[in-house]
């Protein structure tokens, strides 16, 4: 994400490797996490990014929407899957 003041559009941009990467894990230095998915987070208002990084932690938990993320093969797809979370799912 980045700081607000620089967004002039809010939103959330997916981009889904060809192939997974390695990272770190937050708070576990020494444990790697293979990532498919990344989520670039452009917002106006400092205030919504707490309840955004919660609701993007709880949707890449979710086992049901992770396994169709990992097997979507269109934008559509993917856009209908993270809508879909968020209607049902995000905590408001």
């Amino acid at each position: 994400h980045t700081d607000a003041r620089h967004v002039i559009e809010p939103g959330i941009l997916v981009a889904k490797l060809k192939r997974p990467v390695s990272f770190k894990g937050m708070g576990m230095e020494d444990t790697e996490v293979e990532v498919s998915y990344v989520f670039l987070l452009l917002m106006d208002n400092d205030d919504h990014q707490v309840f955004l990084l919660q609701n993007m932690m709880n949707l890449c938990m979710n086992e049901k929407i992770s396994e169709r993320l990992l097997q979507a093969g269109s934008r559509d797809e993917i856009y209908d899957l993270i809508d879909y979370y968020y209607r049902t799912y995000a905590e408001y």
